[in-house]
């Protein structure tokens, strides 16, 4: 059985153009990708979300962006209180 994805990781590097973001749908993608950044020496900055993003949001990744390289944004959405 295939559980539902309720998580999804979007990383931004500093030019926050599209074409340089990337999304994980996974955790365990996610760690071993943050693995290999911090085996770089980057400095990984992580905002956590519940969805409904807004120009806040974007505020923070940009001051994230400021002190680190690269940036994640996660996005979780609850299932029981978003289920149709």
């Amino acid at each position: 059985m295939r559980r539902s994805v309720t998580k999804a990781y979007i990383f931004f590097h500093r030019s926050m153009s599209m074409s340089t973001s990337s999304l994980l749908a996974f955790v365990a993608s996610y760690r071993r990708w943050r693995q290999r950044a911090f085996d770089e020496g980057k400095s990984v900055g992580f905002m956590p979300t519940m969805g409904a993003l807004h120009d806040g949001h974007l505020s923070l990744v940009q001051r994230s962006l400021a002190e680190n390289e690269p940036t994640v944004l996660s996005i979780f959405v609850n299932p029981a209180q978003f289920a149709p």
